[in-house]
């Protein structure tokens, strides 16, 4: 919810046009933190991937934002060459949505290590 917000006061100052391509990466940074735990919405589709360690580790860290945020942004490159009339930012979109996930979950008493320690 609170990447929506975010993401909305992002195409306001930018006047971008939010299409269904766009929410979903937004949806999809927001989701993917939680991929290394079977509770998660993301993880029940997954069987809770544990990508390195426990939760709440590296895939909670700016490793796993920069990591995930280049492979979107290689995907995005494709889609351009591919499709050149997109003007739509994805990975934008997407480190919107990671980047709110770990800032919510380092205000819980758990916590997050940004450095995935």
């Amino acid at each position: 919810m609170v990447a929506m917000l975010v993401y909305g006061a992002f195409l306001l100052l930018f006047g971008v046009e939010p299409t269904v391509p766009l929410v979903f990466f937004l949806m999809l940074g927001a989701l993917l933190p939680d991929i290394d735990t079977p509770r998660s919405v993301i993880g029940q589709g997954t069987g809770g991937v544990l990508v390195v360690g426990r939760h709440r580790g590296i895939v909670h860290s700016v490793y796993g934002l920069f990591g995930f945020g280049v492979c979107v942004l290689l995907l995005e490159a494709v889609v351009r060459v591919t499709i050149p009339d997109v003007v739509s930012s994805y990975t934008a979109a997407f480190i919107i949505g990671y980047f709110s996930h770990l800032i919510l979950d380092r205000r819980t008493p758990a916590g997050i290590d940004w450095w995935g320690g």
